[in-house]
């Protein structure tokens, strides 16, 4: 059986850290591409009805995609040929 897609989904623990590990060599061996993903939901405030400040979100984003980006790095350094990443909110 030969794979095409690998899907890894990160939260960035140590044990996604394995995984994206795993992957990559996956990846690697079957000349798969490799799809590396987050998936965000915006926290609770503590403040009721309040939104989420803007900032803060921002901060969320920019803080997950450069730890995206580090994934998408090592992959590539391993020699997987393509590899791409997904942020998603939900």
């Amino acid at each position: 059986m030969t794979t095409h897609k690998i899907l890894c989904p990160l939260d960035f623990s140590p044990s996604s850290q394995d995984a994206l590990r795993l992957a990559i060599r996956l990846a690697r061996e079957q000349h798969a591409e490799l799809v590396v993903m987050h998936v965000w939901h915006v926290p609770l405030t503590g403040l009721g009805d309040f939104p989420l400040p803007r900032r803060i979100a921002e901060r969320i984003v920019q803080d997950t995609t450069q730890s995206l980006d580090a994934a998408v790095q090592e992959a590539q350094a391993a020699g997987v040929t393509t590899v791409t990443q997904q942020l998603v909110q939900g």
